[in-house]
């Protein structure tokens, strides 16, 4: 794959850029003013490995990289190159072996387990590959599934509205095995959405 200043390639397990895409994005994003813009995911120097001595395979091998609100980042590369590691690392999911990882200035790396899941609960959402949906949820249910876990009041005039958005008006009621694979993918989005979030990290569809 081609590339050049401002791309990041995981080719041989590490990123090559002289120029962050998050500095890119910054001079073209039009409507955002220049001082609401800010770095919400912040990687410096990340390291990540997995397997034996014997069997080791470096999947982040000094990774900095800065994600800025109002933007919308595509992580691109070929099977195995680290794309989804990247994102566990940022997201919290998985702990680096060295580096920092900050979320809206919070340190990912310092955080207890119990603290990560407070803040991944109440200020994160995901997309999965497989998306996820509970088998013994309804569409409705599932959407309402991150507000409940955090304690927070459910609106279901907004949780019907927020199905409505995308063409599930009339599915709410619907098990995750009665829907479509593309309805399905809209549940998690909208479940993702459904409490306001930072970042959402839509892991690779």
């Amino acid at each position: 794959m081609p590339h050049g200043e401002g791309e990041r390639v995981f080719g041989n397990k590490a990123f090559k850029a002289s120029r962050s895409p998050g500095q890119a994005l910054a001079s073209d994003l039009s409507g955002v003013g220049a001082a609401s813009v800010r770095e919400v995911v912040t990687l410096t120097t990340v390291h990540k490995t997995y397997g034996s001595t014997d069997h080791r395979i470096t999947a982040l091998a000094g990774v900095s990289q800065s994600f800025l609100t109002g933007t919308f980042t595509a992580v691109m590369g070929p099977s195995g190159s680290g794309k989804s590691t990247l994102l566990q690392c940022a997201a919290g999911l998985d702990r680096v072996d060295t580096g920092q990882v900050l979320l809206d200035g919070a340190p990912l790396h310092r955080l207890s387990e119990r603290a990560l899941t407070k803040l991944r609960r109440e200020h994160m959402g995901f997309i999965f590959q497989s998306f996820n949906l509970i088998p013994a949820l309804t569409a409705r249910q599932d959407v309402e599934l991150p507000l409940r876990l955090a304690g927070r009041e459910i609106d279901t005039a907004a949780i019907d509205r927020v199905l409505a958005d995308v063409g599930l008006a009339e599915r709410g009621g619907h098990w995750p095995a009665e829907l479509s694979g593309g309805q399905q993918q809209r549940v998690a989005r909208r479940r993702t959405i459904s409490r306001r979030v930072l970042p959402s990290l839509l892991r690779r569809s």
